[in-house]
């Protein structure tokens, strides 16, 4: 006999299975408080969300960036409420992105009400029980258990949430513990380092759908081609990917091109000695050897993009041969484009890129994580009305949650392991909007570990791509041994 379990496994199936047949019925009569013209593929982004919510389950939408996942979102939780298919709805971001989100809700929807729910005096009144709550996942992690026994949301949306990959971390838990009827996760980069980034998403939408954390691993390895497309295929109803040359086809091109300078005799000293010492601490380290390489490798990163970076305000600039080339170039980069985006995930070497700037004759705009929000946004508004030319912005503040398409230019001072998290910046300016062609340069040192990162970066690709554009190709996760081969040459 047939189980109540069974029974409800096979129901849920057919609903699946139907919902591409439902969101291409209700396309026809697409309608919408949205004050706009929205285009085709945001209309099926809202119907995928929408359908998903209406059998109970959650999804992610993880499109390329740019092609406003904020919009569509907004969309969807506007014809729910209008529809009176939810009463209290979360909207949880990084800081960065709220925002935003009160900037696209005012400026495009009249009866969207988002209510902020973040700073130090946001407990003064209690948190209402209905509409639409958007605060950040810092307030989140502080507040969570006072919401956890006394709120049920009917929606959740996350926004960045790839910023949840790590689900042993606090905001990770705080969000798990949130009661809610349905989660969707936003991002455009659903799988940054391995697969475990695309199982801690499913584990918040559709717990268990994955199977265990373990068990995963087992099956979908990082390598096996052949699980790739099982993977695929499991996750197809419920995670809606475009990119931007499959939608945007007016869109101009975005070029990369890798840029590879010597190291002035000084950086080649410094690092000579700072790779003997590691290979010295990776000799002697016993099974922690990973643990106490890390800080070495952090080094040898550092002094290839300038040996002496203690004190950027005293540093020679040109003592770095990646400054030596912005020198040389600046002035023809400046005079042949409309904007510069300069991005590092090193704070100290952007000030040391500014020092460079300043003696120039080239004024700037600064942002790293300790940018207040309203400057953020001044620097961000007066950049795209064309006040100064050159913005450097740290990868890790500036890489979301920023619209910069009047630059035409980006250069990465240093490569990073995850080129998902440089795509990501490189799209600040190469997104809707944007009229011209984008040059993306990417600096590195020859003959240092930046070399090597930029293979690691090419495998993580391979590695995304197979899961989400069908590209099976043979990759792996960054392993010990690899990370031992970064000081062999």
């Amino acid at each position: 006999m047939e189980t109540r379990t069974d029974s409800a496994i096979k129901n849920l199936s057919k609903k699946i299975k139907n919902l591409p047949y439902k969101r291409k019925l209700k396309n026809k009569n697409f309608q919408s408080g949205f004050l706009g013209e929205l285009r085709n593929y945001q209309k099926e982004g809202v119907l995928f969300l929408e359908s998903l919510f209406e059998i109970g389950l959650g999804g992610i939408l993880a499109d390329d960036m740019g092609l406003g996942k904020t919009i569509q979102c907004l969309t969807f939780l506007d014809r729910i409420l209008s529809q009176k298919k939810a009463k209290l709805i979360l909207i949880v971001g990084p800081l960065a992105s709220i925002s935003v989100w009160k900037k696209e809700s005012e400026k495009f929807f009249k009866e969207l009400n988002l209510i902020l729910w973040h700073g130090s005096d946001r407990k003064k009144n209690p948190l209402p029980n209905k509409g639409i709550i958007l605060t950040t996942y810092g307030t989140l992690s502080r507040d969570f258990d006072d919401w956890k026994d006394h709120y049920t949301f009917d929606i959740t949306i996350l926004d960045e949430a790839q910023n949840l990959k790590n689900y042993r971390s606090i905001t990770s838990h705080a969000t798990r513990e949130i009661k809610s009827r349905s989660y969707y996760c936003l991002t455009g980069t659903p799988l940054e380092n391995n697969l475990m980034d695309l199982w801690s998403l499913f584990d918040l939408i559709f717990p268990g759908y994955l199977g265990k954390k373990d068990a995963f691993k087992k099956i979908y390895s990082d390598s096996n081609t052949n699980s790739h497309l099982l993977l695929k295929e499991k996750i197809e109803p419920f995670l809606l990917r475009r990119t931007k040359e499959n939608v945007l086809t007016e869109l101009p091109s975005k070029t990369e091109i890798l840029v590879p300078v010597a190291m002035t005799e000084t950086q080649k000293k410094f690092y000579e000695e700072a790779r003997k010492q590691a290979i010295i601490e990776l000799a002697n380290a016993g099974r922690d050897y990973l643990i106490k390489l890390l800080p070495h490798l952090m080094r040898l990163r550092r002094i290839a993009c300038h040996p002496e970076i203690g004190n950027p305000l005293k540093t020679n600039p040109l003592q770095s041969g990646k400054f030596q080339h912005i020198q040389d170039v600046i002035e023809e980069v400046v005079g042949s484009s409309s904007g510069i985006l300069i991005f590092s995930q090193f704070t100290d070497i952007l000030k040391i890129c500014g020092k460079l700037l300043e003696k120039l004759g080239h004024d700037y705009y600064y942002l790293d994580g300790s940018t207040k929000i309203k400057d953020r946004e001044q620097f961000v508004r007066e950049f795209q009305e064309g006040q100064k030319h050159i913005f450097l912005i740290s990868l890790k503040a500036g890489g979301t949650a920023l619209t910069l398409h009047r630059a035409d230019t980006v250069m990465h001072l240093d490569p990073w392991w995850n080129p998902a998290i440089e795509r990501q910046a490189s799209d600040r300016a190469h997104r809707i909007g944007q009229k011209k062609k984008v040059f993306v340069y990417k600096l590195y040192s020859e003959d240092s570990i930046e070399e090597k990162v930029l293979e690691l970066q090419r495998k993580k690709k391979d590695i995304f791509d197979s899961i989400f554009e069908g590209n099976f190709t043979t990759s792996s996760q960054i392993t010990r041994q690899e990370l031992q081969e970064l000081l062999e040459w």
